[in-house]
């Protein structure tokens, strides 16, 4: 049971992210933009999918490696 909740957890983080708003700064003025934040597995992360990634991180956790990609969106 336990087992089949990390899997449905696992599937909702690695396949469909999540959204969220970061305030950006320009020379002259501070813009809200939209961005989504996707948490993907470090080996097979592929973002050949996105047209401007602006920021890549990559950090430590317990079990795994991973990579956190934040992508402008186009609209």
């Amino acid at each position: 049971m336990i087992l089949l909740l990390l899997l449905l957890l696992r599937h909702y983080y690695y396949d469909y992210g999540y959204d969220y708003y970061d305030t950006t700064t320009t020379t002259t003025t501070t813009r809200r933009r939209r961005y989504r934040r996707r948490l993907r597995r470090y080996d097979d992360y592929d973002d050949s999918d996105y047209d401007d990634t602006t920021t890549t991180t990559l950090y430590y956790t317990t079990t795994y490696y991973y990579t956190t990609t934040t992508t402008l969106l186009d609209y």
